[in-house]
């Protein structure tokens, strides 16, 4: 997982919100968690949101 400034190893995860996209980076939960988008305000689990941010990351042709 990326991490950006300056944050301690671990302590921060890029989150793409399965529903509008919006990428975002939150304080790292637990794997189970979920979490609410900052945009849409909808909720999604840890796992769908490290997915779809790295479908986001994904170069498309």
């Amino acid at each position: 997982m990326p991490i950006w400034g300056g944050a301690s190893r671990g302590a921060v995860v890029e989150l793409g919100c399965p529903h509008c996209k919006h990428l975002q980076l939150r304080a790292r939960g637990p794997q189970d968690g979920s979490y609410e988008c900052q945009r849409c305000g909808k909720s999604f689990s840890r796992g769908e949101g490290e997915a779809e941010a790295a479908l986001q990351r994904t170069p498309r042709s």
